[in-house]
């Protein structure tokens, strides 16, 4: 790619925003995170922000879009981005939010960068209206001196109405071809408009 993929999920934010008027649901958030690194190389800190938008009548294109970004703290720290796409379903009298898609994303950390591409599972689960639950599966390649298959799995409970918007914690276990595992655990805050 000659655009850098960060480039790219900037101008899909930008472009998600610009289109909030057409779209049912734009959902943002920031937070921080603690990433664990296995092989005994560490932890680090990082800012997260998310960004994700729902089509306008989910009958006629239920279309989700999904733009991902995380910046470690420590100088030349872990960098990661990722937009993907799905197609969502309504279940269960609005309880469930079912989506497959796929998404594309890049690593980059002291001086080695990493490229995937994957097919994603995620299901979200309404239990009360303040309280909600979801899960993510994605498994794909990962390009890369050290490539191989790459795969994750996250969880996430979202507590609503504080202050308008949601507080989420969430985990995500991540395996990124040959490289060490990482163990995300994140703390975020969001809106939807």
């Amino acid at each position: 790619m000659k655009k850098p993929l960060h480039t790219l999920i900037a101008a899909a934010l930008l472009a998600l925003s610009a289109g909030a008027a057409q779209a049912a649901q734009i959902d943002v958030s920031a937070g921080t995170a603690v990433e664990h690194i296995g092989a005994g190389v560490g932890d680090q800190t990082l800012l997260t922000l998310r960004g994700v938008a729902y089509a306008t009548d989910p009958a006629w294109l239920p279309l989700a879009v999904h733009a991902d970004l995380d910046q470690g703290l420590q100088s030349g720290g872990l960098q990661r981005q990722s937009i993907g796409v799905g197609l969502y379903r309504i279940a269960g009298r609005h309880v469930w939010k079912l989506e497959a898609g796929a998404e594309a994303g890049r690593t980059r950390d002291a001086g080695y960068t990493a490229n995937h591409w994957a097919g994603v599972l995620r299901a979200r689960r309404q239990v009360t209206a303040g309280v909600a639950l979801d899960s993510t599966l994605k498994l794909g390649r990962s390009t890369g001196l050290l490539g191989g298959t790459y795969a994750a799995a996250g969880v996430g409970v979202q507590l609503g109405q504080i202050d308008g918007g949601s507080v989420r914690v969430n985990y995500q276990h991540i395996h990124d071809g040959a490289l060490p595992s990482q163990d995300v655990l994140g703390l975020s805050y969001g809106l939807s408009f």
